[in-house]
């Protein structure tokens, strides 16, 4: 069952892993690496970090929200790093290398502690594990699976139970493996498939088709000159 639910972690977005987190930039901070200026992290992130909700990452400039957005690490290595560059911050990448501490970068550098607030979702934590996901407020226990009374922290038991019968079979070279993991009514993938699309159901609000903001700032100054044959 953990590596099901692992997986369901890793791959899908369920508000079941949704946690807000928030802290505040520190102009002060310096990075490990000395040829990254000061101000640009690292900041923590909620232990178990997978990925951002878009949209959700903002700071604060008197009263006033202000989007981060997430950059490639080749971007962020391009930068210009000098002293006295400090200013709004605009951009992000993160670090999760240690998985139990992953961290953010900013740029530019910033120039004042402002405050910070997002949503992200996270790894939980494996049941008997006893590392509370503290954030989500599941408690996965200290018993081992087989003998845990903890209730998985995934809304779907039906999918649980069909999958994990399922894996088994497959094991054991069980012909009715494929029926249970297959897209059939009573298959796992076809349970799956069926909680996905009411999870992301969204004809009940208006979309929004949103540019990316590595190119297409406010002030646009992000696009290419085309104008200028001279270069």
């Amino acid at each position: 069952m953990i590596a099901v639910l692992d997986e369901l972690c890793e791959t899908y977005d369920w508000e079941a892993t949704k946690v807000n987190f928030n802290g505040a930039l520190n102009p002060a901070v310096q990075a490990v690496d000395p040829n990254i200026v000061a101000g640009q992290g690292p900041s923590a992130l909620p232990a178990g970090y997978l990925r951002m909700v878009p949209r959700t990452f903002v700071y604060l400039f008197n009263g006033v929200p202000y989007p981060l957005t997430n950059w490639e690490d080749a971007d962020f290595d391009s930068q210009v790093q000098q002293v006295g560059i400090a200013s709004l911050a605009r951009d992000y990448i993160t670090d999760l290398s240690n998985p139990a501490a992953p961290v953010f970068f900013i740029y530019p550098p910033t120039n004042g502690a402002y405050p910070y607030r997002g949503r992200c979702h996270i790894r939980m934590p494996d049941i008997g594990s006893s590392a509370a996901a503290s954030l989500t407020g599941w408690v996965p226990g200290v018993n081992p699976p087989e003998s845990s009374a903890v209730i998985p922290w995934f809304p779907n038991t039906t999918y649980l139970r069909t999958r994990i019968a399922g894996e088994l079979m497959k094991g054991t070279g069980d012909k009715r493996a494929a029926e249970f993991l297959g897209k059939g009514p009573e298959g796992a993938q076809g349970i799956l498939d069926r909680l996905l699309q009411m999870v992301d159901d969204k004809q009940s609000r208006a979309q929004k088709i949103s540019l990316d903001r590595r190119t297409f700032r406010y002030n646009q100054q992000g696009l290419p000159d085309t104008k200028n044959i001279f270069g």
